[in-house]
């Protein structure tokens, strides 16, 4: 199973209410070690589209263990986290 770091919010607004899901970084590798580069794509969903679909967007870096904030305006905030590594201890 990959390694994921995600955040979901939903935003009001006076007609309708959004509900979004983001996913970032992480790692593709099933059993990650502590040299295990980590992604730079970021997923983002729309459940309230007419359509869902998976936008793909690039972090400037990649980043495993991350932390996520939902500002005031929608933007998501990602700090900390590392360019390598596994989120679990042996």
């Amino acid at each position: 199973m990959e390694q994921l770091n995600d955040v979901m919010f939903i935003r009001h607004c006076s007609a309708f209410i959004m509900l979004q899901i983001v996913v970032f970084g992480g790692t593709s590798v099933d059993m990650a070690t502590a040299q295990t580069p980590s992604s730079s794509s970021s997923y983002r969903i729309n459940l309230g589209a007419a359509t869902p679909t998976w936008e793909t967007e690039t972090m400037p870096y990649p980043r495993v263990m991350g932390d996520a904030v939902v500002l005031p305006d929608g933007t998501v905030f990602v700090a900390n986290g590392g360019q390598i590594g596994e989120s679990s201890f042996h």
